[in-house]
């Protein structure tokens, strides 16, 4: 089941709450997610004799939720990002405040 996050590019300037309903709050392993941590976007799939295998796609930073929604920015450049996956794995990385990196003022 992927969970669609159909958020396009937003400016800096402002954030359309594009992003379906924050439904998923937990990585794969169930713990919350956390503001600031990487993940990721990870894909399962099945190969022909039907065992599942991953597929790994973008990493992001877990933003935080705004109207309604999982907010997620790319983990190079802090940009909003419109990101699709079936489970999101942690990253073994310290968490950056995204206040840091101009988000306080976008949420609220």
């Amino acid at each position: 089941m992927t969970v669609p996050n159909n958020a396009l590019m937003a400016s800096s300037a402002s954030l359309a709450p594009a992003h379906e309903s924050a439904t998923m709050t937990t990585d794969h392993a169930g713990n919350p997610l956390e503001a600031g941590a990487m993940y990721c976007c990870t894909f399962v799939e099945l190969d022909a004799q039907g065992d599942e295998y991953e597929i790994h796609g973008n990493l992001v930073r877990y933003i935080g939720t705004g109207h309604g929604r999982l907010i997620f920015a790319d983990a190079d450049d802090w940009r909003e990002i419109d990101c699709e996956f079936d489970k999101l794995i942690r990253q073994a990385c310290p968490i950056v405040d995204p206040a840091a990196h101009g988000w306080g003022e976008k949420l609220h």
